[in-house]
């Protein structure tokens, strides 16, 4: 009876054992997770740093929307190597072919009945009643450098007339702009899509951050708060740090529009901008 007694006792303890220890050893592992999970988004992806997100924030911004594609005329050389546009009806379409528009076409200003072009370059003629210019068994036909379109054709890109060129467009939806752009058109978007929103820093300059640091720090009445070297964006005061820390904006700094209403706090190396009705941290400066 006394052993079977100590091996229900021995028995109990193990379970125990295995009882308590289950919760510690999963609540290591989920820290372990937590400490993975911190600056990474919910898809994986690294957050970026305050700077890398300034940074992305001061790019162009393109506020007009993509148009698609441009049409614009085709355009082709005269002899005199003067562009013109197709639609334009400017130049002769029969001055490179000898004085023939096409065989059995209407002869163009300069060439006689005979066959002799008179605006042969060099002074040249072709022997009288030879063929046209591109018929068979005659001269061959000079290509033009683009077409060109017929006396009274339609003009370039309408129905009926010479092709148009497309113009260069920006890559991206019709419509879209410089903050509408999907991120794999756009670098900036592409980092700032992965910044919290909380975290979003502002759109200062150097010359702007670096007159914010240096006006609190030369603030001797200021000193730096207790914990603020663990702060950063998105992260969240203390009840001690928001209410006997944080201090309102300077007064020298009050003319930054954007910076109205923060509070300031503070650190041995950096200044933290917060927000006072949620004591979040909405922006770091730093040298």
């Amino acid at each position: 009876m006394k052993t079977l007694n100590r091996h229900f006792l021995s028995a109990t303890a193990l379970a125990a054992g295995l009882i308590f220890a289950f919760p510690l050893s999963f609540a290591a592992h989920a820290d372990e997770a937590a400490k993975d999970a911190i600056g990474t988004t919910a898809g994986g992806a690294k957050i970026p740093t305050t700077e890398e997100a300034r940074a992305a924030l001061m790019m162009p911004d393109d506020p007009n929307p993509v148009p698609g594609q441009v049409l614009k005329p085709a355009e082709h050389k005269t002899d005199g190597d003067k562009p013109t546009t197709a639609s334009s009806g400017q130049g002769d379409p029969t001055t490179k072919t000898g004085g023939q528009a096409a065989v059995g076409g209407p002869l163009s200003p300069g060439a006689s009945a005979g066959g002799q072009n008179t605006d042969t370059p060099g002074g040249a003629s072709e022997t009288t009643g030879g063929r046209p210019a591109g018929a068979t068994g005659g001269p061959p036909a000079a290509v033009a450098d683009a077409p060109a379109a017929a006396p009274g054709a339609p003009p370039a890109g309408v129905a009926g007339g010479p092709p148009a060129a497309v113009a260069d467009v920006r890559p991206g939806p019709i419509g879209a702009t410089g903050q509408t752009m999907p991120s794999r058109f756009s670098q900036r978007n592409a980092i700032l899509d992965r910044v919290p929103l909380m975290a979003m820093p502002f759109a200062l300059t150097k010359e702007q951050r670096q007159r914010i640091y240096e006006t609190v720090m030369a603030d001797k009445s200021r000193q730096p708060a207790a914990g603020a070297e663990a702060l950063a964006p998105a992260s969240q005061l203390s009840t001690e740090q928001a209410l006997n820390e944080a201090q309102p904006l300077p007064s020298s700094l009050q003319d930054m529009e954007m910076l109205k209403g923060l509070l300031v706090l503070k650190a041995k190396d950096k200044v933290l901008l917060v927000t006072p009705a949620t004591r979040t941290v909405r922006d770091q400066i730093t040298l």
